[in-house]
């Protein structure tokens, strides 16, 4: 319930912070079930899932099996950065569509 111009408790933020957001921690996560179940049990799963880190690797011409703790890291935010552009590409695009439909009604 809205009184005055206060917004009400737990108003939802941006649609593009969340969705930047929400990719960079489903990169977070997705980085652990790559590596141990996709790559026992699908391997192109385990491709889809850590695409951002295997850009990052051919990049920076580190091999993952190879890598110090501290460029481990750097994957995982490599892996967390590109999740999040992805999630806000396809926010900006689904918002982008919207729009266009909505003015074909009018």
């Amino acid at each position: 319930m809205r009184i005055g111009n206060k917004k009400p408790h737990g108003a939802a933020m941006k649609p593009a912070l969340k969705s930047i957001m929400l990719g960079f921690a489903f990169g977070l996560l997705v980085l652990p079930i790559g590596l141990f179940i996709g790559l026992q049990v699908f391997p192109p799963l385990a491709n889809l899932l850590l695409f951002p880190g295997l850009i990052f690797s051919h990049l920076s011409g580190i091999i993952f099996g190879y890598a110090t703790s501290i460029q481990v890291v750097y994957f995982f935010i490599a892996n967390g950065v590109g999740w999040a552009a992805v999630f806000f590409a396809v926010s900006r695009g689904r918002q982008w569509w919207h729009a266009k439909k909505s003015a074909k009604r009018k």
